[in-house]
């Protein structure tokens, strides 16, 4: 029996042609461009702005399914779009060397895990919130503030920009430099909450020695936000400007 607030409903739940569903193909279509903008051009005010306009369309279209009637095909398309755009957005930034490309596996793993949970228990809720947080992790991640050094840590009352060591030795590699040793710095230090311990002598020599037996071993000459590089002049060349 039709419960008298679903008879009120402009669509039943095997519609396709809903204002619902074209918004969410709209963001899907339009998802595209700006991942391939991301991975070109990196964090540009354009890209962050696109982002949270396909980010905010998601609540759009939720809100327009949720007063239009919802349908299969809206219950089907609106996950895939959230998963190109978060997911896409981690590949464009690992492919940059931005991000590194573990936890952008764990996020899948993870989408992957919503998506069986979903199936099982069909909580549209949760895959929603989970969408909702995944791209807003990754447009924060994408946004100039963060990657242009714009905002963040600083170093003798200056703002530190995060440059990429690949782009580094790509550089040193173009005016006749090969890379030597790269060291990871503070990679055990900056996990370590608690700040007071590392004024504890004998904690901080703890912690001195695992840095120092850590830094040049993988993961962890790569998993730190700080890195040295040692390189060695190889050939005559011409200097050529550095890009960045």
């Amino acid at each position: 029996m039709t419960s008298p607030m679903q008879s009120m409903k402009r669509f039943g739940t095997d519609a396709l042609a809903t204002p619902a569903n074209f918004i969410t193909l709209g963001r899907l279509l339009l998802a595209i461009p700006t991942l391939f903008l991301i991975e070109r051009d990196g964090s540009t005010w354009l890209t962050w702005g696109l982002w949270f306009f396909l980010c905010a369309t998601d609540s759009v279209d939720g809100w327009m399914a949720r007063r239009d009637g919802t349908t299969r095909s809206g219950a089907f398309l609106d996950p895939i779009a959230d998963k190109v755009l978060t997911l896409g957005g981690f590949i464009a930034l690992v492919s940059r060397g931005d991000v590194w490309w573990l936890p952008v596996a764990l996020m899948a793993a993870r989408e992957l895990w919503i998506s069986i949970y979903r199936v099982d228990v069909n909580n549209q809720m949760a895959t929603r919130i989970n969408g909702l947080i995944g791209s807003t992790a990754a447009g924060t991640l994408a946004s100039p503030t963060y990657c242009n050094g714009t905002s963040g840590p600083q170093t003798f009352d200056a703002y530190v920009r995060r440059v990429d060591p690949v782009a580094v030795v790509d550089a040193l590699g173009a005016n006749g430099f090969a890379e030597v040793r790269r060291y990871g710095i503070r990679a055990v230090t900056d996990l370590v909450a608690d700040d007071a311990r590392k004024h504890d002598p004998v904690f901080y020599a703890d912690l001195l020695r695992l840095e120092l037996a850590l830094c040049d071993r993988e993961p962890y000459l790569r998993t730190p936000r700080m890195w040295q590089l040692v390189a060695r002049k190889t050939i005559r060349s011409c200097s050529r400007r550095v890009p960045f």
